[in-house]
């Protein structure tokens, strides 16, 4: 019956040139875990830099009035003229049109 003091110690540490089949899938085991621990910590350190940014971003955001209520703007949000949306209109509905008439061909 084996007790812990029986394990291996460090002294006992077999060079990967002559270690067993087995010793050698755990301890390539061990090497994955610690790079997927290692990846996913980054991973998690991302994500928490990248929400405490959007809290900082929405401090910096605008409300603006409007006939249902208030709406949350980005000041650098870009908007159109009336005169733009004016131009865009003609070109959709010719662009509809050239669309439907390539589906009825």
């Amino acid at each position: 019956m084996k007790r812990k003091a029986d394990k291996p110690a460090l002294q006992d540490f077999v060079p990967p040139e002559h270690e067993s089949p087995m010793q050698k899938d755990s301890r390539e085991l061990n090497e994955r875990r610690a790079l997927h621990a290692e990846a996913t910590t980054k991973v998690f350190a991302r994500n928490a830099k990248e929400a405490e940014m959007n809290r900082e971003m929405s401090r910096h955001l605008e409300v603006a009035p409007t006939n249902t209520g208030t709406k949350v703007m980005k000041s650098n949000v870009e908007t159109k003229t009336l005169s733009q949306i004016e131009d865009e209109v003609p070109l959709a509905i010719r662009k509809k049109a050239l669309v439907r008439a390539k589906d009825n061909n």
